[in-house]
C-alpha cells in the first residue's frame, strides 16, 4: 500500500536521495499490465537484488513450488491462488532474470505444458462438437437419421469450455515432476473408459492420442465428466432407437401376418367354387400382402431376425405375385366367358340353329351345332383350367403362408391353441 500511495517514492527521493531508484520505481509503476504484487517484486529486485526469492510472503524455489503444486492438486484454495499468481505475473521468469537460473526449467516446462493442454482441449472441443452434430439413427436405419436439437443447442452455447487454469496448475506441475502420478491418473482414466467404450467416440479417439503425454492424461481426466455425460445420453439415444426399430419390426411382421391371415380367410375351402367376388377380394388381399412385404424390405438390416424375416417376405411376395397373376387371368377369362355365355347370346345361337333346322339344311345345322358345342366347350375348358391354375397357386401360397404363421407363432400360444383342421383343395 505504501508503494501504491507514493510513500516509498517520497522516502527514496527526500531521505535517500536515490534518484536512479526513483526513476526505476516510476518505470515500474507505469506498467499498467502488472499487478501490485508484481510491481513490488520488481522494485525489491531493483532495490535489493541479493534478497532470496520470495513471492507474497512465501519462498520461491523448485521444492517450494512443487509443494504448493501438491497442495493445489489436493484442492487447497490458497495454494491454487498462489500458483495462479506465480504464473500470471511471470514471477519465475523475473527471478531467472535476476540471477536464479534453477527456476528456468520449471517455468519453461510449466508454460509449455499449459499451452499443450489448451491446444488439446480445443482439439477435443472441436471433436466433441463434430461428434454431436453427426446425424444418428432414429429407429429407421441409414435412411432415417437426424441431428438432435439438444445437441445443436449445447454446441451453439459453447458447452465444452476449458477449465480455469488455477484448477489445473497444481496437477500439471506434479505430473511434470512425478511419472508415478501420471501413471496413477492414467489408470484412473482407463478404469472409467471401460464403462463408456462404444458410446463416446470422440473421447476414445482423444485418449488414443493423448495417453502418451502428461498433459494429455490430465486433459482426459478433466474431460471424463463430459465424456460420461455424452456416453449416458448416447446410451439412452441408442436404446430409444433400438426400441423404435423393434416396434417397426414388430409392426411390419404383424402387418404381414394380418395380410396372410386375410388371404387364408378368403381362400375357398374343400370343394367351394372360386366365385368372381372372392377373386376380386383375393386380389385386394394380395395387394396388402405385397405392401407388407415391401415394408419388411425397408426395415433396417441390422435388426436381429431381419434376415430370416426378409427371406420369408421375399418368398411370400414371389408366390403371392404368381397367385395374383393366376387370379387376374382367371378373372379375365371368366369375364370373357360371361360375355359369350350370356342368356341373350344363347338365345341367338338357338335361333340360328332353329333357322337352319327350318330350312331343312342338315349339313348347315350339324356344322352350326358342332361349332357352337366346340365354342362352349372351349370356353368352359379355358375357364376351368384358369380356375384350377389359380387354385393351385393359392394352395402353394397357402402352404408357405401357414408355414410362416406357425414358425412365427409364440411357443406358449402354439401350445395353448390347437392347430385348426382344414380340408379340400386349400389344404
Amino acid at each position: 500500500r505504501d508503494l501504491a500511495r507514493g510513500q516509498v517514492a517520497r522516502w527514496l527521493e527526500q531521505e535517500l536521495h536515490d534518484y536512479n531508484l526513483v526513476r526505476a520505481l516510476r518505470d515500474i509503476q507505469d506498467r499498467k499490465d502488472a499487478s501490485d504484487d508484481a510491481k513490488l517484486l520488481r522494485f525489491l529486485l531493483a532495490a535489493a537484488p541479493d534478497l532470496p526469492p520470495v513471492w507474497r510472503g512465501s519462498p520461491v524455489s523448485v521444492d517450494a513450488v512443487l509443494a504448493a503444486a501438491r497442495a493445489a492438486a489436493s484442492d487447497d484454495d490458497s495454494a491454487q491462488l498462489w500458483l495462479d499468481s506465480l504464473y500470471r505475473d511471470e514471477v519465475l521468469a523475473t527471478f531467472v532474470a535476476a540471477g536464479h537460473p534453477e527456476l528456468a526449467d520449471i517455468d519453461r516446462n510449466w508454460r509449455a505444458g499449459w499451452n499443450e493442454f489448451t491446444q488439446l482441449w480445443e482439439a477435443a472441443r472441436r471433436a466433441e462438437e463434430k461428434w454431436r452434430q453427426r446425424p444418428r439413427d432414429v429407429g429407421g436405419g441409414a435412411g432415417a437419421q437426424a441431428v438432435s436439437f439438444d445437441d445443436l443447442a449445447y454446441t451453439a452455447s459453447g458447452r465444452l469450455e476449458p477449465p480455469p487454469q488455477r484448477t489445473i496448475n497444481g496437477t500439471l506441475l506434479v505430473a511434470q515432476a512425478d511419472p508415478a502420478y501420471v501413471d496413477a491418473v492414467r489408470g484412473e482414466v482407463t478404469g472409467v473408459l471401460a464403462g463408456i467404450a462404444g458410446y463416446c467416440g470422440w473421447f476414445e479417439a482423444l485418449w488414443t492420442q493423448a495417453q502418451r503425454h502428461a498433459s494429455g492424461v490430465l486433459l482426459a481426466r478433466a474431460l471424463l465428466p463430459h465424456a460420461q455425460d455424452d456416453a449416458a445420453k448416447e446410451t439412452r439415444r441408442q436404446a430409444a432407437s433400438d426400441d423404435a426399430r423393434a416396434r417397426q419390426f414388430d409392426e411390419a411382421k404383424d402387418a404381414l401376418r394380418a395380410a396372410l391371415e386375410g388371404i387364408i380367410a378368403l381362400a375357398p375351402n374343400g370343394d367351394e367354387d372360386l366365385a368372381a367376388e372372392t377373386v376380386s377380394q383375393l386380389l385386394d388381399a394380395f395387394d396388402a400382402v405385397q405392401r407388407a412385404c415391401q415394408n419388411v424390405a425397408r426395415l433396417p438390416s441390422t435388426d436381429p431376425g431381419y434376415d430370416a424375416l426378409r427371406r420369408a417376405a421375399e418368398k411370400l411376395s414371389s408366390f403371392g405375385l404368381s397367385a395374383q397373376r393366376a387370379l387376374a387371368q382367371s378373372e379375365e377369362i371368366q369375364g370373357v366367358n360371361a360375355i359369350f355365355l350370356t342368356p341373350q347370346r344363347l338365345v341367338y345361337g338357338l335361333a340360328i340353329l332353329g333357322g337352319a333346322l327350318l330350312l331343312r339344311v342338315p349339313v348347315a345345322f350339324l356344322v352350326l351345332l358342332a361349332g357352337a358345342a366346340l365354342a362352349v366347350a372351349y370356353r368352359w375348358y379355358v375357364g376351368f383350367r384358369s380356375t384350377e391354375g389359380a387354385l393351385a397357386k393359392l394352395r402353394l401360397f397357402g402352404l408357405h403362408a401357414r408355414t410362416f404363421l406357425r414358425a412365427d407363432e409364440p411357443a406358449d400360444a402354439a401350445a395353448r391353441a390347437p392347430e385348426p383342421k382344414r380340408r379340400g383343395r386349400w389344404t
